[in-house]
């Protein structure tokens, strides 16, 4: 389904009560009904009016007015009288009535989508013909804007800390739709034609994923237990529907596999590859395949011919952070046994993400092994998990010792926070457990935060690793007296309001040992 003009704000307004029935018009009570010997009693005469006034309710939706219009469906803002509500009206155009995959296509799409009872799948309510014949259904109203819409406004001016908003909330949306996915693929559903335009996206955090119309149901496992959920195919097969070479969906975003028409080995991770396909798409603005012709798109997606994405670029289109990217790579690997072998595999990962709580590497050393070495280039940041290290810094050709470090502390970060060389030796004195925290990683974890944040991090440690170094060339300053006895706070105090960990009974004044800070 393509966007079309959005729906009328208020319909055309209908009357206030949907029943024609005003109680003071109802017939008096026949002689008798007081003591019930004769006539009806008020009560009956009450509800005959009632459902009475209910059966000239006309059943059927009334159009009011188009909401959008695609290749087999019109979908429009109708109104249900006898319910007294908006939905929204979906019917398959005259153009393909004559076609009996399109015919049969549509009406699975209702019967499908009605039995995934999800938040974030669109309700159904009523499957149906219409006067003229003509088949369908309705569901849900949706207010808002198709993530396509909303990514084509990311590119949107307003700031670093804006672009990191927008894309923050464009992803929130994809997690809900990895939902709705993994609910479908729970009851034995595979999408198949995920696209940005048939992803809704509500005024108040609502995310629907749309139009079923080409989602293949699985056969049930004989091994499913019986009182397992699992969405049922009510129409047979055509001749032909499910033979492979059959092409279905949208090209820029389908799996290869779907691209080959290789029908029989479509399943979840075909909808994983077209998961990574939106977020490529949130990530650039583009679909991966551009093309001139929804042929030349086919051919494109059957050998995964797709740009790569600029990791850390902007080019007019926002933040790439690299780990959206390489997450991105991996939905989208040409084989599907190199994607993500589930949706919430993928979303787990994306999760991660936000949170910034990767999972690091550890490294084990033998005593008297160098960690990392004065002078060289910083590829890693370290936190002790076990052991003991001791610290060492040359002055004048000789090792010096500068202390040492326990479980729980962190060396090396310095060097990745400033692009300079270390400034001490590090060494095991005991047999030492690393975990390890890569650039790539501390990237990551920097992008995590807001934009800006990122930025205060990497200035303060600049500033501090200028004036450490300041420091070590000029005579030692005096101790400036304290400014008031009455500010005599404590760095401890200061940790106990900022969570910090310093142990330290000295005034915030008090100068902190050169040293303290490896790189």
């Amino acid at each position: 389904m393509t966007s079309g003009p959005k729906a009328p704000a208020t319909p055309t307004a209908p009357s206030d009560s949907v029943f024609d029935i005003s109680i003071h018009e109802l017939p008096p009570p026949l002689p008798g009904a007081d003591d019930g010997t004769a006539g009806d009693t008020e009560e009956e005469r009450l509800v005959s009016a009632l459902l009475d006034a209910l059966s000239r309710v006309p059943s059927q939706p009334s159009r009011v007015g188009e909401i959008a219009r695609g290749g087999s469906g019109l979908v429009e803002t109708a109104f249900e009288p006898r319910l007294h509500r908006r939905t929204a009206m979906k019917t398959l155009l005259d153009s393909v009535r004559s076609h009996p995959l399109m015919v049969r296509a549509f009406i699975r799409e209702a019967q499908v989508t009605a039995q995934l009872d999800h938040p974030n799948i669109v309700p159904v309510h009523a499957l149906g013909l219409d006067a003229d014949g003509r088949p369908f259904f309705t569901m849900k109203l949706v207010e808002g804007r198709t993530l396509a819409e909303l990514i084509e406004n990311r590119s949107a001016g307003g700031g670093i800390d804006r672009a990191y908003s927008r894309l923050t909330h464009l992803v929130e949306n994809l997690i809900k739709v990895c939902d709705a996915l993994a609910f479908a693929h729970s009851r034995g559903v595979i999408h198949c034609d995920l696209k940005a335009q048939n992803i809704m996206c509500g005024d108040f955090g609502e995310v629907y994923l749309m139009d079923w119309g080409f989602a293949r149901v699985r056969l049930r496992p004989k091994d499913l237990a019986p009182d397992r959920p699992w969405v049922v195919d009510p129409l047979p097969d055509l001749p032909g529907s499910n033979r492979d070479g059959l092409v279905f969906g949208t090209p820029g975003t389908m799996a290869p596999e779907q691209a080959l028409g290789r029908t029989q080995y479509l399943d979840e991770r075909t909808d994983v590859f077209s998961l990574g396909a939106l977020l490529y798409s949130i990530l650039t603005g583009r679909v991966p395949y551009l093309a001139d012709s929804p042929r030349e798109a086919v051919l494109k997606a059957q050998v995964g011919d797709y740009p790569p994405i600029d990791a850390d670029g902007e080019h007019g289109f926002g933040l790439k952070p690299r780990e959206l990217v390489r997450i991105v790579a991996r939905a989208m690997a040409l084989r599907p046994s190199d994607r993500y072998q589930s949706v919430e595999d993928l979303k787990t990962d994306l999760l991660l993400y936000f949170r910034g709580t990767s999972q690091f590497p550890t490294r084990t050393l033998p005593a008297g092994s160098t960690v990392v070495a004065e002078g060289e280039a910083g590829h890693a940041a370290f936190i002790i998990a076990s052991g003991e290290c001791e610290v060492l810094k040359s002055e004048g050709g000789r090792p010096k010792s500068l202390g040492r470090l326990g479980v729980g502390q962190v060396f090396g970060e310095m060097a990745l926070l400033t692009d300079t060389p270390r400034s001490a030796s590090v060494i095991a004195r005991t047999p030492v457990t690393l975990m390890v925290i890569t650039r790539d990683v501390m990237d990551q974890e920097m992008r995590s935060m807001k934009p800006w944040m990122g930025a205060i991090v990497r200035s303060l440690a600049m500033r501090l690793r200028d004036t450490l170094e300041r420091a070590a060339q000029s005579p030692a300053a005096p101790v400036p007296p304290p400014p008031d006895e009455n500010d005599k706070i404590t760095l401890r105090q200061i940790a106990a309001i900022t969570d910090a960990d310093l142990n330290d009974d000295r005034p915030w004044w008090a100068p902190i040992p050169v040293g303290k800070e490896i790189g």
